[in-house]
């Protein structure tokens, strides 16, 4: 506009007067003179698109020499259509956006297009410059079709440098990005792409010479199955550049067109040398090592050193293994009792378990004491694990009335003895005290040291410890408080091992406790994955008088300290009255009866409830583990026996199943049970299940199995347990009737029934085995315990006549 002007302004009139000029909008306007003829205030925005020229590049609509350059018939641009930030499209020639780019460089490299055309006709050089015509190149080793991006088409330019074998032309000559030595053939189709003079040929080829001459990628594997002879050097150019599939072992390598076939023994079809490399499917006995791997196990499949009788080698002899399929069943294995194999390869396969009668004359195995004239109670509690961690069974045997080394009455021993637990023949006779690993010691009178006894892995160091109860020892809180020693497991002892050198002590509450009268190692109760230990003290009057009480002490992985019991109790069940909880006998190794994979609590007051006896089971799932304890008025499930004298829950026991239904049983013994004759015993078994029972029931009315004696005084019930004795793969049922008449009165027997062991009623007449007792009053059956005792994997039996103070041992061979 034009600079310090006077203006008229008269209303209704269209007309102002400027210092040397007078406008009007009826005046044509002249544009870019810098005067507004026409009164608009517009002297240089000609297309009206909002931005002045010289500002927008094309301003004068009738100028159309903005368009010389323009691409293409149908051209729809207006001057409005272009100033500075308009849509501007690549290779229509036309600038819109006014930024002076060249229209045919879109990606900026200084080279124009060389695949859309100008104006003139005429394209650039670039090959690819980010346009929808850019040229897509095509790797013809693997058919790949490679496609610039816009973001990487600068990189693509006559002038950029062009590396070969990555399938693009780079520097767009249009040369062969895959045949550096333009001898027409790519790099893949040949094996030297730097030599025109080494090409592809019809010629053949001698084998093995690490030269391709007809680059057929091949040198070294004349039958073609994909690996090269063993003796091919690494170092050929086959080997390793142009054919790197191909891998080495091949121990048969040449071509079946030259009659190439491996002879096969014991009629077998022979091979073809493709059908042997490495890793092929080896036949067994055919004497071909399609595998390349030695053959090792060529006519011994089973790898138990024993080549099968079956076939013969290649020199022609015949193995001795009977059943080359099974790695157990060969010369010098085991014979197993009714598993209809021939274990041993005698030829004489044991077909059913040992049935029948026998006598402790009959046993492979007798222990004794050292001799002593005094009564030591040999055997009234046994346990066995491993102690020192070398994987046999070591064998705990108590003896809690024997003297200690000070001649102190009844301080109480435990013999260790480390397995396999075994005695020099003839006559199989292994004297503690002479032949023991180690023993301890109680220390003063009437400690009764080895009155209960346990074994189990309670800090998780793969070493069992011993645990050993003493309920009349005298410690800090009193006389008869009672204690309970750790022996923690580790290296062997030997000698002998006083209560002051023990690993850990755990004191009884209070005087006349008589703590540690059980001592049971059980599964994990708290879900740690710790074992856990169970201690009873029957003579504790905190229930009411002789009540007892139990105490859960939880593994951990320290347990060396000497300690009270209140401190590290993480749970107490009180007894009632009477009860006596905590007696040796009401509790065992426990099991998990409902299957929240939790040792479950069980245990018995054999004198309870009108003299019937009483079993009580705490399930472990609702148990908080704090220090808390609970009166066995308030437990989850009570058990009582039909009639007074019953004596339930004299003996307790759960960790089988015995019915093969996934679940643990609880078997509890009533010796005192009448049934047709006075006290002939009893053994009912609660069936586990994932039903928790509750309440006050009789367990005679649902226990799923019943087990009765079937003599006067038998007594049936007492030294229960449980084990795979002829290794079925079931569990069996073991029991002491210590009151049965067999050659001789009370001489006591010990009865086994294999299982399965499904919901019935039986008694011992239905016994697989009665092992009868070797004098009058000998008390057979008292304690049992079943274990490994020779270390041939298979569980043995160790039966106790405590009257006789002997200790039988029956291997699982003669079971």
């Amino acid at each position: 506009m034009a600079p310090l002007s006077l203006l008229w302004l008269m209303s209704g009139c269209a007309t102002y007067v400027e210092w040397g000029y007078q406008c009007s909008a009826e005046l044509p306007e002249i544009w870019y003179d810098d005067r507004d003829q026409n009164c608009d205030g517009n002297d240089d925005d000609q297309d009206g698109d909002g931005v002045p020229f010289p500002v927008d590049c094309w301003d004068d609509p009738n100028d159309l020499r903005f368009l010389s350059e323009e691409v293409g018939a149908a051209q729809t641009l207006t001057a409005e259509l272009v100033y500075p930030g308009a849509e501007d499209a690549w290779y229509d020639g036309v600038d819109a956006n006014c930024d002076g780019a060249d229209d045919f460089d879109q990606d900026g490299d200084g080279f124009q297009s060389a695949n859309d055309w100008q104006a003139d006709g005429s394209v650039g050089e670039d090959c690819v410059d980010g346009s929808p015509n850019d040229q897509v190149f095509e790797d013809r080793c693997t058919g790949e079709l490679l496609t610039v991006t816009l973001a990487d088409a600068a990189t693509v330019n006559p002038d950029a440098e062009d590396p070969f074998y990555d399938g693009l032309d780079q520097n767009c000559d249009g040369s062969d990005d895959l045949d550096q030595d333009l001898d027409g053939f790519a790099y893949c189709h040949e094996c030297d792409d730097l030599d025109p003079d080494v090409i592809p040929t019809d010629e053949a080829d001698p084998w093995y010479d690490c030269d391709d001459q007809n680059c057929d990628g091949n040198d070294g594997d004349q039958d073609g199955d994909g690996f090269v002879r063993s003796a091919y050097m690494a170092t050929c150019k086959d080997w390793a550049t142009v054919n790197p599939g191909k891998r080495g072992g091949d121990c048969a390598d040449y071509s079946t067109d030259d009659g190439g076939l491996e002879p096969a023994l014991n009629s077998l079809p022979d091979l073809a040398t493709f059908e042997i490399y490495p890793g092929a499917e080896d036949i067994p006995y055919d004497g071909i090592d399609a595998a390349c791997d030695g053959d090792r196990y060529e006519f011994d499949v089973d790898a138990d050193g024993h080549d099968s009788d079956q076939h013969q080698d290649w020199e022609g002899q015949w193995g001795d293994d009977c059943d080359d399929n099974e790695p157990l069943t060969h010369p010098g294995q085991v014979e197993v009792c009714g598993d209809g194999a021939d274990n041993d390869c005698a030829g004489d396969p044991l077909e059913c378990s040992l049935q029948g009668t026998y006598g402790v004359t009959d046993a492979e195995l007798l222990i004794t004491s050292q001799g002593s004239t005094s009564a030591t109670r040999l055997g009234f509690a046994l346990a066995s694990g491993d102690l020192d961690g070398d994987g046999y069974e070591d064998l705990t045997v108590g003896a809690h009335y024997t003297k200690n080394a000070d001649e102190a009455s009844f301080a109480g021993a435990a013999y260790v003895v480390y397995g396999p637990v075994t005695a020099a023949s003839p006559d199989k006779h292994l004297v503690l005290a002479n032949d023991e690993s180690f023993v301890a010691q109680g220390a003063t009178t009437a400690s009764y040291l080895g009155y209960d006894l346990s074994v189990g892995d309670l800090n998780e160091d793969a070493k069992d410890e011993l645990v050993i109860g003493a309920p009349g020892a005298r410690v800090t809180s009193g006389v008869n408080a009672g204690a309970v020693y750790l022996v923690m497991g580790g290296a062997r002892r030997s000698g002998s091992l006083d209560v002051a050198d023990m690993s850990g002590v755990i004191e009884g509450s209070g005087a006349s406790d008589n703590f540690g009268t059980t001592v049971s190692v059980v599964e994990d109760m708290n879900g740690d994955r710790f074992q856990d230990l169970v201690i009873g003290a029957s003579g504790s009057d905190s229930g009411g008088d002789d009540a007892g009480k139990l105490y859960v002490v939880l593994g951990a992985p320290t347990l060396n300290a000497v300690q009270s019991v209140d401190q590290v109790a993480a749970f107490v069940v009180s007894g009632i009255a009477g009860d006596e909880v905590g007696k040796k006998g009401s509790t065992l190794r426990l099991g998990d009866l409902d299957g929240d994979g939790l040792a479950d609590l069980a245990f018995g007051a054999r004198v309870n409830y009108e003299a019937t006896g009483v079993v009580y089971l705490v399930y472990s799932g609702g148990v908080t583990f704090s220090g808390a304890g609970i009166s066995a008025s308030a437990v989850d499930l009570t058990l009582s026996g039909a009639l007074a004298g019953d004596a339930l829950g004299a003996a307790v026991t759960s960790g089988a199943d015995l019915d093969d239904d996934g679940y643990d049983e609880l078997l509890c013994g009533a010796p005192g049970v009448d049934r047709g004759d006075a006290g002939v015993g009893a053994i009912y078994v609660l069936s586990g299940g994932a039903t928790q029972r509750s309440g006050h029931l009789t367990l005679s009315t649902i226990s799923s199995t019943e087990v009765f004696g079937d003599g006067s005084q038998d007594a049936l019930g007492l030294g229960l347990t449980t084990g795979d004795l002829d290794a079925d793969g079931h569990i069996d049922l073991i029991a002491g009737a210590t009151g049965h008449d067999g050659d001789k009165t009370d001489d006591g027997g010990v009865f086994l029934w294999y299982g399965p062991i499904y919901a019935g009623t039986y008694d011992i007449q239905d016994a697989a085995i009665e092992l009868r007792g070797g004098s009058t009053g000998s008390t057979l059956g008292a304690s049992n315990l079943s274990l490994d005792l020779n270390g041939d994997g298979f569980t043995d039996l160790l039966s106790g006549a405590t009257a006789d103070e002997e200790l039988y041992g029956f291997l699982s061979g003669g079971l």
